[in-house]
């Protein structure tokens, strides 16, 4: 970078600047394509993080993970597209801990949101083979919340030591 030195307003005591908005629409073109995320619980060591996101969304699109020092992790990726089906293929664990992602946008304010519910992935053993199908798969995850999905082995049934619902 080769910084330039723009005279500030002086108001009193106080100084301040006003960057023409040709700034920020530059700024935001290094942002578009970036997801923004944060576990519920406390964070993890940013190597884990990107390691686990490079192995799943590397071939997705991902370029670049940063992180900052309040638990929040930013995932740059090559387009949109690949931005928008990372997000829609969610939720996403990383070590067993669910990661919440935000499309990044201007003026995001960086809060973590409180949640009354979360989806959760959740393992169901020993269910009897005349109970694999969609429906009797619903009665059973009913037990623990209302079910959502499987995931793709569940619902080929390529694997039957459990379900994932």
């Amino acid at each position: 970078m080769n910084l330039k030195y723009y005279q500030p307003f002086h108001s009193g005591n106080r100084k301040s600047v006003s960057p023409p908005l040709e700034v920020a629409e530059n700024g935001f073109k290094a942002w578009k394509n970036c997801l923004v995320g944060y576990f519920i619980e406390k964070k993890l060591p940013f190597s884990l993080v990107n390691n686990i996101a490079m192995r799943i969304w590397g071939n997705r699109g991902l370029l670049e993970v940063l992180a900052n020092e309040k638990g929040f992790y930013f995932f740059k990726f090559s387009d949109d597209e690949a931005c928008s089906n990372v997000l829609e293929a969610g939720p996403w664990l990383f070590a067993e801990r669910m990661m919440i992602l935000k499309k990044w946008h201007p003026k995001l304010i960086l809060s973590k949101d409180s949640y009354s519910k979360i989806p959760v992935w959740v393992k169901l053993f020993n269910i009897p083979h005349e109970y694999w199908n969609e429906e009797g798969l619903s009665h059973i995850a009913s037990a623990v919340g209302k079910p959502l999905y499987v995931d793709s082995l569940t619902e080929s049934m390529k694997r039957i030591s459990f379900a994932r619902v």
